[in-house]
């Protein structure tokens, strides 16, 4: 467009100040150099004998008086679309760039559900899940899709508890302590220590300040424990091979 009307985009700018001020003379002024309403036309007219004839004649142009208050309304619609995309390409790289803006806009279609869940669910997830997760909201019931986190915040706080920093038994082991399991698989933390021994009878739950869950065989010998936590609860359970 700026090339077909010879420099449009940098002189209807002028033209568009206008407006606002009322000064009517600039914008005939600055209209005029886009859309002259009068203009010099060479005609050509053919004599009695054949011989054509160049004449200069000044042209009026009425139909530029519409032209040019319907490019003033696309112009000023082209710079709003503009700016909707200039917004839209902010707020995708803050999207990328910030875990923590991508978990506030998924928590406003999860009303309810805990906020170190949905952080749980999205710490091992990059922008793509987040999307398709992003996508789902909008096509579910919020109830059923807020089933569904929970039932990923499950599968992935199992997957961490049952792959811990501390093991000696392999877990295809642990169905051997169905309670333990079972009490790992609530584990409302990350940071699980898990220790089991098959040979032992009974293992404690330990849960300490440090929000770390461990599960270990009974045995005064055995300490895992960082040296500032304290123990906040113990849970004793017995192995059932041995029972």
């Amino acid at each position: 467009m700026d090339v077909v009307f010879n420099g449009f985009w940098y002189k209807y700018i002028h033209a568009l100040a206008a407006i606002p001020v009322y000064d009517w003379n600039l914008w005939n002024l600055m209209t005029s150099r886009v859309f002259p309403k009068v203009a010099k036309c060479e005609m050509f007219v053919y004599g009695p004998s054949g011989t054509p004839n160049v004449m200069d004649i000044l042209c009026v142009l009425p139909l530029n008086i519409l032209n040019e208050k319907i490019f003033a309304v696309l112009y000023v619609w082209f710079l709003f679309i503009a700016l909707l995309a200039t917004v839209n390409i902010v707020y995708r790289l803050l999207v990328i760039c910030c875990p923590e803006l991508r978990l506030q806009l998924l928590r406003t279609h999860l009303k309810g559900m805990p906020k170190a869940h949905v952080r749980e669910v999205l710490a091992s997830a990059g922008y793509g899940d987040w999307f398709v997760l992003m996508c789902v909201s909008i096509n579910v019931n919020p109830s059923l899709f807020r089933e569904l986190l929970e039932q990923l915040y499950a599968k992935l706080n199992q997957a961490r508890c049952t792959d811990p920093v501390f093991a000696e038994q392999p877990s295809q082991q642990l169905p051997q302590l169905p309670h333990l399991q079972a009490k790992l698989e609530r584990c409302p933390s990350r940071n699980c220590s898990l220790l089991i021994d098959p040979t032992a009878d009974r293992h404690s739950i330990c849960t300490v300040s440090s929000q770390r869950v461990m599960a270990v065989p009974t045995a005064p010998t055995i300490n895992i424990m960082a040296p500032n936590d304290e123990i906040i609860s113990m849970d004793i359970y017995y192995n059932e091979s041995h029972a």
